[in-house]
């Protein structure tokens, strides 16, 4: 547990409080333990914090996995937890209560205790803070304040002068003036002169600043690991948390689960949110009648090549009418997606996808598809995501008839969403996972029959006596293409490789 935030942080022997604590939400406490626990609720105000952020942080998780399965299996085969937590929960919501005036609405209540931090969430950046009264929203931490980060970057700036930067996804918790708890995710910090001390704890490591500039990741199912940019760093051993370890500049270490192990992997940490570069772009303002072959976009890597039909631009809009079947490519420019510069989105402007044949915008690394967005091959000419080689993902809601979808990948994590509109903060239309370190260096238009989709496919034609060769019946009229990749320029990057940590 952390010491007062007016006193500085210090590490003291709690993790019998921390483990109690665990098992009560795990739903392994006895009634006797039950009811010691909620006695130092009721009593113990530091000990009532140290629940409410361990609760507050299991509810977020939670919401986060509720459609993973295996995990909903898991709680559910977990019936006493939810008992416990809610007999827990009740005797808090009694000493809160009994704090507050009488008839006082808790959202006209300021937050109780010192600011600890500000947080500014960046673009194209979706996230949340929860208060440990329940309540949502600002830009404060207080303590035991709970920031779910869904998509994007945040800049984190303690009361003490530390400032990091988070990547999502992640979930992270002010625990102090001078300490932060990291749930998941990926963190930056830099500690000035006069911050010296400051805590980065993580569900297997505690590292304490030494006056630096260092990287974090937690990522779930992974070993978590620290990485020193500048200066020097204390790790406090998992297993033995009386033993310390210390890096220094250029070394990085991950918790093998009993151990440590050197890391040589080459890794880049975000400082500040990305700016966005467009590396392709066209708006098919040409006169009527322009070929698309061999014309320039506005901003791209190269000119367009068409393979299939003669695609022109009528009335502003590239558009498949007249045609069997249309296929044309051309390349992106620079920069290319990578571990440092891990977002591309696609926006699509276009009226259709057409009826019972396939349409659509795909991105390709060399010769392959790898990711489609337009009418997968079906009766209802609407928009799906559709990940190469897999059944198909239609939005819901369908889009139909004039549409604009923003297509988001992230290279680091292989999530595939597509938003409606220009902006990828909201809720999602559809998401797929596809893979990770795709990086995409061309852009493909084309449509054609239901029949030619189970020719490239390698299938047989059904036997109608029919090749289908002159009922294209999708079509797709694009307005404008817009592709960007979010390209985070101030970035710290770990040496080429790591040395050995010094006992």
């Amino acid at each position: 547990m952390y010491g007062s935030p007016t006193q500085g942080v210090t590490l003291v022997s709690t993790w019998k409080d921390e483990e109690q604590i665990q098992r009560l939400i795990d739903g392994e406490v006895s009634e006797s333990e039950f009811a010691a626990i909620e006695q130092r609720v009721k009593t113990d105000p530091g000990f009532r914090k140290l629940y409410l952020s361990y609760a507050k942080t299991d509810h977020l998780l939670i919401e986060h996995h509720e459609s993973d399965s295996a995990f909903s299996a898991k709680e559910a085969r977990n019936g006493a937890k939810w008992f416990w937590v809610a007999g827990i929960a009740a005797a808090v919501a009694l000493v809160i209560g009994l704090t507050l005036p009488r008839g006082a609405d808790p959202a006209d209540t300021p937050l109780v205790g010192p600011t600890l931090a500000s947080l500014a969430f960046g673009p194209e950046s979706a996230g949340q803070i929860t208060h440990v009264d329940g309540r949502t929203g600002g830009d404060e931490l207080k303590q035991g304040s709970v920031v779910e980060l869904v998509r994007g970057g945040a800049l984190i700036q303690l009361s003490s002068g530390v400032s990091g930067f988070v990547e999502a996804p992640a979930t992270f918790e002010a625990v102090g003036e001078n300490a932060l708890k990291l749930v998941n995710g990926r963190a930056w910090f830099n500690v000035p002169d006069g911050a010296e001390g400051f805590i980065c704890e993580t569900a297997d490591m505690v590292v304490e600043d030494l006056g630096t500039e260092f990287g974090v990741i937690a990522e779930t199912g992974k070993p978590q690991e620290v990485f020193v940019l500048s200066g020097k760093v204390k790790l406090r051993d998992p297993v033995n948390r009386d033993e310390i370890s210390e890096l220094i500049t250029g070394q990085g270490v991950s918790w093998m689960g009993d151990r440590w192990e050197p890391s040589t992997r080459q890794l880049s940490f975000s400082s500040s949110f990305p700016e966005p570069i467009v590396v392709f772009a066209d708006d098919f303002s040409d006169p009527n009648g322009t070929l698309l072959d061999g014309k320039e976009p506005d901003i791209g890597g190269s000119a367009w090549k068409v393979q299939l039909g003669q695609l022109q631009v009528r009335d502003g809009k590239l558009d498949t009418r007249g045609e069997l079947r249309s296929k044309a490519f051309v390349d992106l420019g620079y920069p290319h997606l990578d571990d440092h510069s891990h977002i591309l989105l696609m926006t699509i402007e276009a009226e259709g996808p057409g009826d019972e044949g396939w349409a659509g915008v795909s991105l390709y690394t060399g010769d392959q598809e790898r990711i489609f967005v337009g009418d997968p091959n079906g009766p209802d000419g609407d928009w799906a995501l559709h990940p190469a080689g897999e059944v198909a993902h239609n939005a819901c809601p369908l889009l139909a008839g004039k549409s604009l979808v923003t297509l988001r990948y992230n290279y680091r994590t292989g999530l595939a969403e597509l938003f409606e509109g220009r902006t990828t903060t909201g809720k999602p239309l559809a998401s797929q996972w596809i893979a990770p370190h795709l990086s995409f260096d061309r852009l493909r238009i084309a449509n054609g029959s239901r029949n030619d989709a189970l020719i490239d496919a390698g299938m047989e034609l059904p036997d109608n006596g029919s090749d289908d060769s002159a009922e294209v019946r999708s079509q797709i009229t694009v307005r404008r293409i817009t592709v960007k990749v979010l390209n985070a320029e101030k970035t710290l990057r770990t040496g080429e490789q790591a040395s050995k940590v010094e006992q």
